[in-house]
């Protein structure tokens, strides 16, 4: 299995909308879930800083998060299918 961690600082005042969508049923997640070998999104709040976040996305092998860029690469640029305004 693999584990793909991300560190997010959202704004202030786009929280719900940043826990929305990259929360286990968010955008984030149903743009992986084009991948069988996608296996789940986790959200994690820092319990000390309430605007940062780490994101976990597990895929079923090392190689996976490769073969979903390979075929959805253009869906996955940065600012394509996610919002960046956190």
């Amino acid at each position: 299995m693999l584990r793909i961690l991300w560190r997010f600082r959202a704004k202030a005042s786009r929280l719900e909308d940043f826990r929305r969508t990259y929360g286990r049923d968010g955008e984030w997640a149903k743009l992986f879930a084009r991948d069988a070998d996608y296996r789940g999104t986790e959200l994690l709040q820092d319990t000390t800083n309430r605007l940062a976040f780490v994101v976990v996305d597990s895929w079923a092998a090392e190689d996976s998060f490769t073969r979903f860029r390979e075929q959805f690469g253009h869906d996955y640029e940065p600012g394509r299918a996610v919002p960046r305004a956190y």
